[in-house]
């Protein structure tokens, strides 16, 4: 066969395009079979398949997005255990522990009795040992 007729059957792919398989959960899958099918009712021209209904999607995204798209993909992908990964990783390389990790970590595994607590300092109008214990005794 010619180059032509390669061309013919194959309609606009050729021999020299190159594609790669991504994977997408089930949920988008079933609502890309959706919208192929939806795509293919009453198109008489050809037929279009999910990989050219999804490489159409991701070509007008990639065309179009902005930076608050980048950020909910981002929010999309969150999750607490992620985040802690990203500090404990910083900590390590940097060996400095934000402030309010540091704080809350030792709210959350020290006891109130392994906390030192501060003694009342000695003042010129009373000693603070006791008083109140001994005031009825002499």
């Amino acid at each position: 066969m010619t180059n032509e007729l390669k061309e013919i059957k194959f309609g606009n792919k050729n021999e020299s395009d190159s594609s790669v398989k991504i994977t997408v959960s089930k949920a988008i899958v079933d609502n890309l079979n959706d919208l192929v099918e939806k795509v293919n009712s009453e198109f008489d021209v050809g037929r279009v398949h999910r990989q050219d209904v999804a490489s159409w999607i991701i070509a007008q995204f990639l065309k179009s997005y902005t930076d608050h798209d980048v950020n909910l993909i981002r929010q999309s992908q969150y999750t607490d255990a992620l985040m802690l990964e990203s500090i404990y990783r910083r900590a390590k390389e940097t060996g400095e522990i934000p402030d309010f990790l540091r704080d809350a970590l030792r709210k959350q595994f020290q006891d109130d009795a392994e906390t030192p607590k501060r003694k009342k300092a000695l003042t010129k109008k009373s000693i603070n040992d006791g008083l109140n214990n001994h005031e009825g005794v002499l």
